[in-house]
């Protein structure tokens, strides 16, 4: 092996390295999300913990760069204005289903695209895997707010 000797100038840490590959492919990543949702962060840590703060629904979306559907997904359902109304309350994140496959497992997510839709407990309210229409989407968010609201009641003792 045969060593380079470079300017001090061009010389980087590993670190340095390690976070520019890292920006750089978050960067990559988040450009393929969709615009028109509210993302709150890139890690569901983070996200589901201001949604336990403040109380909120957590919506959680797979998907992967080399899945057309994905893409399909965000391009014709995650933009539609509708949607973007219903999910500006929620805390979203979206994750790489490969990247994030413990929590694809935990929640049963067979593909993606996926969505999984928990309170601040971290209890499903509401999940589909695979192809998903804007009416389907506007459903199972619809359906995770109900079931939240009746488990946030206080129930009345006669």
């Amino acid at each position: 092996m045969r060593t380079v000797n470079v300017p001090a100038a061009w010389r980087v840490s590993r670190t340095t390295v390690v976070a520019a590959i890292g920006l750089g492919l978050l960067a990559t990543y988040a450009a393929g999300c969709s615009s028109g949702i509210p993302w709150r962060g890139f890690t569901f840590e983070r996200v589901h913990e201001q949604s336990r703060r403040d109380h909120k629904l957590t919506f959680v979306y797979f998907r992967h760069w080399s899945v057309i559907a994905c893409t399909d997904f965000e391009e014709d359902v995650l933009e539609d204005a509708a949607v973007r109304k219903a999910t500006a309350d929620l805390y979203c994140v979206p994750l790489d289903f490969h990247w994030d496959r413990t929590l694809a497992d935990e929640w049963d997510v067979q593909e993606p695209p996926a969505v999984v839709i928990l309170d601040p407990r971290r209890r499903v309210m509401a999940s589909r895997s695979g192809a998903i229409s804007v009416k389907e989407l506007l459903e199972m968010i619809e359906s995770a707010r109900r079931e939240f609201a009746s488990a946030t009641q206080p129930t009345s003792v006669p």
